[in-house]
């Protein structure tokens, strides 16, 4: 769901893109910017917190985080339209 959302806005959009031992969900190269998504089974809000804050300092790397809920609130949204 991620990627199609963001697919819809950004034309180019690199799944699961690999920044030293971490990767992630979607990546902008155009933006340098990172998405994830957060579902409740295999994230972990303080690992999480950790993993962002060194692949900003490291990759000077912005990573957006976007709960399940909030990404199928979005895909029922784009749905309607």
């Amino acid at each position: 769901i991620l990627v199609n959302i963001v697919l819809l806005e950004f034309p180019t959009v690199i799944r699961e893109k690999k920044f030293g031992r971490y990767r992630v969900d979607a990546y902008l190269p155009e933006y340098h910017l990172a998405f994830e998504a957060d579902g409740e089974r295999f994230h972990n809000k303080e690992r999480d917190k950790e993993r962002d804050n060194t692949l900003r300092i490291r990759y000077n790397l912005p990573i957006v985080r976007l709960t399940g809920s909030e990404l199928w609130q979005f895909a029922k949204e784009v749905k309607k339209k």
